[in-house]
């Protein structure tokens, strides 16, 4: 038999990757305007009660020093705006409500 390598080392056992965390997401509703990505809000430009247009732009994030305009996906009423300036948002999370 082989003399054992006296500069072998045992590998270690590989850590188990930490179980993903939970992204908020709604209940589908197509008037719920969610973060495309992680980031602080910069700017809100809408408020509870105003009348938008599709691709109106409700507010700006920004992630990594880029900044990102969020518009809106439907034309209707601001129900709610659920974050505010200097906010940091997940990627997922309910931004802004139009009914």
């Amino acid at each position: 038999p082989a003399p054992a390598n006296p500069c072998a080392v045992a590998a270690a056992p590989a850590a188990a990757a930490p179980p993903p965390r939970p992204v908020e997401r709604s209940a589908g509703d197509p008037g719920d305007v969610q973060s495309p990505i992680a980031g602080s809000v910069v700017s809100v430009n809408v408020k509870a009660g105003q009348s938008v247009n599709i691709n109106d732009t409700l507010l700006v994030l920004e992630a990594m020093k880029m900044e990102s305009n969020v518009a809106s996906p439907i034309a209707g009423t601001v129900k709610e705006v659920c974050i505010s300036v200097g906010d940091a948002v997940r990627a997922g999370q309910v931004l802004v409500r139009i009914g």
